[in-house]
């Protein structure tokens, strides 16, 4: 009886000794990712630092490029890491995905994805009649902002 009493009880500090593992494995896990808000896609992350670094004239550049594809009637969504969807134009742009659609009147850039926000640079004026510009995006809720890379001044 003793002996049933002393087995049940070491199963039950194994399987405790088991969880708090496996709880300090999944915390080791999630401190060691860069998942917030203000760390992968918020104002101060690196990827909203190297969008506002990119040259007025890049940005510009990029948009005429872009309206090319439109202008030939080509759409495309290219995913970086595969290098056979990447266009050669944008090869120097740090993103995770490009997409370009004429139906869906979209052209972004994609950088960072963290969850259900992102850091992306928006196209306008490619496809549709606004003044061309590029707008970068980041955050959601109250840290989400924006700001204005590139504007032309006349169409």
């Amino acid at each position: 009886m003793v002996k049933d009493y002393i087995e049940r009880f070491m199963k039950k500090v194994y399987k405790f000794i088991d969880y708090v593992i496996f709880v300090i494995s999944f915390l080791t896990f999630l401190s060691s990712q860069d998942h917030t808000i203000e760390g992968s896609c918020g104002e101060g992350s690196k990827y909203v630092t190297y969008a506002r670094a990119i040259p007025k004239e890049r940005i510009k550049q990029i948009y005429f490029d872009l309206k090319k594809y439109i202008d030939k009637g080509q759409e495309f969504r290219a995913i970086r890491d595969n290098q056979n969807e990447s266009p050669v134009e944008f090869s120097d742009i740090k993103y995770k995905n490009l997409y370009l659609s004429k139906r869906s009147f979209k052209s972004r850039f994609l950088l960072n994805g963290c969850f259900d926000h992102h850091v992306i640079i928006y196209f306008s004026g490619i496809i549709d009649d606004d003044i061309p510009s590029a707008k970068l995006v980041w955050g959601e809720g109250p840290s989400a902002g924006s700001k204005i890379l590139w504007k032309m001044e006349s169409k």
